[in-house]
């Protein structure tokens, strides 16, 4: 009983005091922005990554004389389709991953003007154009006609600067027209005429500021501004990418779960940024036949951290079909069994549930920081494959960690780990079901 009223206090102070904090940091008007425009991103970075599936197939001649029969036909026939149409196979993720952050500044851009309950056209058009200004300013190339635009920072190297440009392009539009710095032109006038004039003086502005910004970054510190943002955020890039930073990730995200706050929105507002650029990051360097530079990435955490979603419902779902005898536990785990296969754990989360048991928390985040810990370091000492793919979330189980890192092995990993989490979970499951059984058979709800 005193054990049970610490944990009951314990969850009283967390409720009371951390999670207000938790909810406004992921209500924050600037965060929701930045993971609004991210994800409004997603179907591009899948696009992209299907092209380069494509385009370059995980074979080369070597390990296509290690196979036979039907396989091997398969693959030699990929392998010379995919030599012979590369450079087209490749257009779409020259322009989906290759210019993300075009889309991302737009996409962002639009997200906080809604937030403010301000008109976006104009500012989207005026944080492109600033971006533009800074990642990639037209140039002439010796020999050829016309202007050219470097994409050097356009896909993942500018990422951060897309999100400085977006956040800082709205404030100070907004600024600028609550301070009536801006034309004014007679009430009768159209709407929709009056608003690009509205919006022309304070565009002007925030133009000419990135340029001088830009210029003076570039003068003091020999790199142009998107490179020295994103050397700002280098350090948190890999504290990020690291085992215990992505341990220290998952097990937020199940905490917060436990106490029922979506448990990815709190950390998805920091470290959406430093995922979208890991990606795109490792699609680059695929694409270029080089090794991947990182391993934090979105996909990881759905295909090798939460298998089937929250505290690894999957593993889960499995645990309770094997060992459970309690009218509730059976029912809840064969309603769940199905959607937890595609990444949806709220029959589980909520039906077992999982949130608010303190029987079953230990596994719940236990299992996930297991599967991240031993995962990553098999990407680190390069057992298994990096992800390079940003396949849906809802691709299921077992398939996505082979289709994300084009590598059979991450399949097997994955595998092995719902095996492990289903040892982990068995003890817990046997004692909360043994409870519900003896409550069943007394009648008591």
């Amino acid at each position: 009983m005193a054990k049970q009223g610490a944990m009951q206090k314990f969850m009283d102070w967390m409720q009371e005091h951390i999670m207000p904090v938790a909810g406004k940091i992921a209500e924050e008007k600037h965060i929701t922005a930045i993971t609004k425009g991210m994800m409004a991103t997603i179907p591009l970075t899948i696009i992209g990554g299907i092209s380069l599936i494509l385009a370059y197939p995980p074979v080369d001649a070597t390990t296509l004389e290690a196979t036979s029969g039907i396989l091997k036909s398969f693959l030699t026939a990929w392998y010379n389709w995919a030599g012979k149409y590369a450079a087209i196979l490749e257009l779409p993720n020259n322009v989906t991953l290759g210019l993300l952050g075009i889309y991302v500044v737009i996409a962002i851009t639009y997200h906080l003007c809604k937030n403010y309950k301000m008109e976006p056209l104009s500012c989207m058009i005026t944080s492109a154009m600033s971006f533009l200004i800074i990642a990639a300013p037209p140039a002439a190339v010796e020999g050829v006609s016309g202007l050219f635009l470097n994409s050097r920072y356009l896909g993942s190297r500018g990422l951060f600067a897309a999100m400085v440009v977006a956040i800082v392009t709205v404030e100070l539009t907004r600024f600028l027209l609550d301070k009536n710095i801006k034309i004014k032109l007679p009430d009768t006038v159209p709407p929709m005429v009056t608003a690009p004039f509205e919006a022309l003086i304070p565009s002007i502005l925030v133009l000419l500021a990135f340029m001088l910004v830009d210029q003076g970054v570039t003068a003091a510190f020999g790199v142009n501004l998107p490179q020295a943002i994103m050397n700002l955020f280098t350090p948190f890039a890999k504290a990020v990418d690291s085992v215990g930073g992505m341990m220290a990730i998952q097990f937020l995200i199940n905490f917060l779960w436990f106490f029922g706050i979506y448990g990815s929105a709190v950390p998805d507002s920091v470290t959406a940024g430093f995922f979208m650029t890991n990606i795109t990051a490792n699609a680059a360097a695929y694409a270029a036949g080089e090794p991947l530079p990182a391993i934090a990435t979105a996909p990881f955490r759905v295909a090798f951290g939460n298998i089937g979603g929250c505290g690894s419902a999957l593993p889960l779902a499995i645990c309770i079909l094997l060992v459970c005898k309690s009218s509730q536990m059976k029912t809840v785990g064969k309603i769940g069994i199905i959607p937890s296969i595609f990444g949806i754990a709220e029959p589980l989360t909520f039906g077992v549930p999982l949130v608010f048991n303190p029987v079953l928390a230990v596994p719940m985040i236990l299992g996930s920081v297991l599967n991240t810990m031993i995962t990553f370091l098999m990407m680190q000492w390069n057992v298994i494959g990096r992800i390079f793919v940003n396949v849906p979330w809802t691709t299921p189980k077992v398939l996505d960690a082979i289709l994300c890192t084009m590598d059979f092995k991450a399949g097997i990993l994955a595998a092995a780990l719902i095996v492990m989490d289903v040892l982990i979970y068995m003890p817990f499951v046997k004692v909360y079901d043994k409870s519900l059984l003896e409550k069943e058979k007394l009648g008591v709800e």
